[in-house]
């Protein structure tokens, strides 16, 4: 898979192992997307943008599983996905909806 983020306010993820198909357009940013992540396994993906958020995506099926709203002071610029579905933090498992909703 290979993911773009863009002005627009989209990620687009295209499947590379059949001819860069486009797979998924995430949506969920109010502003422009600085960088995008994938974690180990390519079953997650991060991006941060101009909005300050942090969001984590299950980029296999598109849908948003958390956001961070003002996670900074200012526009995220990088971030490093690190998941297991199995693994338990503070947030619980990276597919596990904050809430119950994946919005």
């Amino acid at each position: 898979m290979l993911a773009t983020g863009s002005r627009d306010r989209a990620i687009k993820i295209y499947d590379v192992a059949d001819d860069f198909s486009l797979m998924h357009t995430l949506e969920g940013h109010t502003s422009w997307v600085n960088s995008v992540s994938f974690d180990n396994d390519s079953a997650h993906l991060c991006s941060g943008g101009v909005d300050k958020s942090v969001r984590l995506w299950n980029a296999k099926e598109g849908k948003l599983l958390k956001s961070i709203e003002n996670a900074h002071k200012d526009q995220v610029r990088g971030e490093r996905a690190s998941c297991s579905s199995t693994r338990r933090g503070p947030l619980g498992p990276c597919d596990s909806p904050v809430g119950g909703t994946t919005e």
